[in-house]
């Protein structure tokens, strides 16, 4: 279990990404999926507080999802700016 919870983020990383590359970046083609990863990731944030794992792996890459997916929705230049180079950089 501690397994899926630690590397989940970056699973979710790995899916924005190939959906971003999919969708040419266009921001209207991702932000549904955008919105779902980013619910699981936030899901599996509260989990892995809960369950006490003790990896910052987890919760910095779990804030960068969050984070971008806030900009996606609420400020698009930033959330264009962060499919296109953040999410690269993190590989």
């Amino acid at each position: 279990m501690k397994f899926i919870i630690k590397y989940l983020p970056f699973i979710g990383i790995i899916a924005i990404n190939s959906l971003a590359v999919a969708g040419r970046y266009r921001l209207e083609i991702v932000k549904s999926y955008v919105l779902i990863i980013s619910a699981i990731v936030l899901l599996n944030l509260i989990i892995t507080i809960i369950a006490k794992v003790k990896s910052y792996f987890v919760y910095g890459v779990s804030g960068i999802v969050i984070v971008g997916a806030l900009c996606v929705y609420f400020l698009p230049a930033l959330g264009q700016i962060y499919l296109e180079n953040v999410i690269t950089g993190l590989y």
